[in-house]
């Protein structure tokens, strides 16, 4: 338990037709760790960059197979929301819900 304001980060694993979510409070300096992980593993949805088939490579082995994806919309405190995403294989589901903290 920590105290003080927290910041809240939304996971997302997508697979064919169900997902699993979770609901992460964080304080700011897990919640930082956190978004730094996205951001070195997983593509942020901009303007610019949207979703194409390029994006969907597993981004544990690079497999161009992956057919499940993982989402994340993180709330920094006082700033806009940050939303990433990227696909993952089968073989490599535990691994990225550990990552991301998302229970099975």
């Amino acid at each position: 338990m920590f105290r003080g304001p927290a910041e809240a980060a939304y996971p997302a694993l997508v697979i064919g037709q169900t997902s699993d979510r979770a609901h992460l409070r964080l304080c700011h300096e897990c919640f930082t760790d956190y978004v730094a992980a996205a951001e070195g593993t997983l593509f942020e949805v901009s303007d610019v960059i949207s979703p194409t088939d390029d994006h969907w490579v597993c981004l544990v082995c690079r497999d161009s197979n992956a057919n499940r994806r993982v989402f994340i919309t993180a709330y920094p405190r006082g700033e806009a929301p940050r939303q990433f995403f990227g696909g993952f294989c089968a073989a490599h589901e535990p691994q990225v819900r550990e990552a991301y903290l998302v229970p099975a």
